[in-house]
Order: structure tokens, then sequence, then C-alpha cells
């Protein structure tokens, strides 16, 4: 019961992107952290993502320390699926093997993505990020968060996103 009340939550504040924002830059920050953190929750990763089942879910980011320092906070003392999260900044994008979830903020993207060879859920707040073969862009769009998923490149990478969430995004290809 109590999981079924946590995706309903979950679900409320996803269902929020639709809503207008009336935010300044600091929450908007705070609502895209909160967003890479539920992630873990709307998709699937293979147990082969995982060393071990203790293993934490590691949301990397290159982005700057304000970001990073936001999402700790976020994650602080969270649990799902019986693993902690771990959050690492990431500075040089070979070091991102170790990642479950890589968020790249427009102020560092190069315009090149890069190249993986694990399951990794690829995200930015740069336009036609998901366009340009990204996973999952945040775009605001007239005072508007919106999503938009590039659902065959996740589902090349190995990845399943579930389709709660997928209903509530624009799917680009």
């Amino acid at each position: 019961m109590a999981l079924l009340s946590m995706k309903r939550t979950v679900l409320k504040i996803m269902i929020g992107i639709c809503l207008p924002l009336t935010v300044n830059a600091a929450s908007l920050d705070q609502i895209k952290m909160a967003f890479l953190f539920h992630f873990t929750q709307f998709t699937h990763w293979p147990e082969s993502s995982f060393q071990s089942a203790e293993s934490p879910f590691t949301i990397c980011l290159k982005a700057d320390s304000s970001l990073t320092t936001l999402l700790q906070l976020t994650v602080q003392n969270e649990v799902f699926n019986n693993r902690a999260f771990k959050v690492v900044e990431i500075l040089e994008t070979e070091d991102i093997e170790s990642c479950h979830i890589l968020f790249i903020s427009k102020s560092k993207y190069s315009k090149t993505l890069p190249q993986i060879s694990s399951a990794i859920l690829l995200v930015s707040d740069y336009d036609g990020f998901a366009a340009q073969g990204g996973m999952i862009e945040m775009q605001e769009q007239d005072r508007h968060l919106k999503l938009l998923i590039n659902n065959k490149v996740v589902t090349n990478a190995g990845l399943r996103i579930r389709s709660s969430l997928l209903n509530l995004a624009t799917i680009v290809e």
C-alpha cells in the first residue's frame, strides 16, 4: 500500500510538468534534480548494470557544482529497491561507465554525445538533445517544463521506461 501511495505521489509530481512554472532559476534546477531522482523509479536497468544487489544507483552530473549539491540534498537518505543513491560530479565523459544516469547540463554540453557501452540513461536540458540521440530532454517551454524522450535510443541501450512516464512526455525520434 505504501508503494502505491508513493507511486501516486511521484506521478502527481511528474504531472506537474504540464503546469505553468512560476519559479526562479534555482527552483527550476531543484525540479530538474527531483526528476533525475524520480527517473530511477520509472526506468528499468538490466541487473548486469549493477555490480551486486547492494550497489547504489549512481547519478552522475556533468554540470555546475551547484546542481551536484542540489541533487545530493535531494537523494540524501533515500533508498529505492534496497539501493542507496550515489551522486558523482563528472569532469570528463570517460568517467561515466559506473553511472546509471548521466545528466549533462546545457552549460556543459559539447554537442557531441558521449560514447557509452553500458546501460546509462542520458539526460540533458540542452535544446535538441533528444532529437540528436539523447534519451531524455528536459525543456523549458512557455513557462512549462516539458519532457522529450527518444525511446528508440533508450531501448537500444537496454533500458525500459515505464509507460506512465512515456505517457507524460513527447516522444521524439
